[in-house]
C-alpha cells in the first residue's frame, strides 16, 4: 500500500510540475485492492506471476471528473 501510495503522490506531483494546480488532483494508492489480473502476491496469497502480469498492475490512472 505505501508503494503505491508513494507512486500516486509522485503522479500527482509531476503533473503539477507540468502546471496543473495540486489542489484539482487527489493521489489515491489502492495496492493490491484493485488488480486488473489475478497476479495476487501480498501476505500468504502468492500466484506464480510473470514479470509483464506484475508491471500490469503497477500503473497510474488518472480520472477526468469533471470537463
Amino acid at each position: 500500500m505505501r508503494l503505491s501510495s508513494r507512486r500516486a503522490e509522485s503522479a500527482v506531483f509531476y503533473m503539477a510540475k507540468q502546471g496543473i494546480d495540486q489542489r484539482r488532483m487527489i493521489a489515491t494508492g489502492y495496492g493490491e485492492s484493485r488488480l486488473v489480473n489475478d497476479c495476487k502476491c501480498e501476505g500468504g496469497v502468492v500466484v506464480k506471476c510473470s514479470e509483464e502480469q506484475h508491471q500490469e498492475n503497477r500503473r497510474t490512472e488518472f480520472k477526468i471528473l469533471k470537463f
